[in-house]
């Protein structure tokens, strides 16, 4: 769901400041938002920080995360967004 929410954020900013984010292409947006998604999913997994709650270790989680953050960019390829 995060990644949905940061790749839906990058797209609105590319949109407000067109002339700085223009050339950005929708693949390098997404991208980024897996890039900025992943940092803060396995940074509370490996306990850096508890914004999201208090998590405990588990290899098995960091797994799962990226799994879930790899199927949720296959959506967004297979999908896309679309913007008005």
């Amino acid at each position: 769901m995060g990644l949905f929410i940061v790749v839906g954020l990058l797209l609105i900013a590319r949109g407000y400041f067109d002339s700085t984010f223009k050339l950005l292409s929708d693949t390098v947006v997404y991208m980024l938002g897996l890039f900025i998604t992943a940092i803060y999913v396995f940074s509370q997994e490996i306990n850096l920080h508890s914004i999201g709650g208090n998590n405990t270790f588990d290899p098995f989680d960091l797994i799962a995360s990226a799994v879930g953050l790899f199927i949720s960019l296959g959506v967004i390829l297979v999908f896309g967004f679309k913007e008005n």
